[in-house]
């Protein structure tokens, strides 16, 4: 298990998904799931890596804008 803060986990983790599974993919780190995922979505795909500082999160959230669109469930009634 990693214990590194912030990029340098997130680039472990990004080179160990490479190197295991062969496909590049996009990580957040942050203090949170939500800032985590947030932070994803505003990286480069694939292989982009951005840590968010737990004393940036707030306005990191406040002015974050996704660059990747997620696919809509509204037509979805399960």
């Amino acid at each position: 298990m990693c214990t590194k803060p912030g990029p340098a986990a997130g680039e472990v983790l990004r080179l160990r998904t490479i190197s295991r599974l062969g496909v590049d993919v996009r990580v957040g780190v942050g203090p949170s799931i939500t800032v985590a995922a947030t932070a994803s979505a505003q990286t480069e795909a694939p292989g982009g890596v951005l840590a968010i500082a737990p004393d940036h999160a707030a306005e990191h959230l406040a002015t974050s804008r996704p660059k990747h669109r997620a696919p809509s469930n509204a037509g979805w009634h399960g």
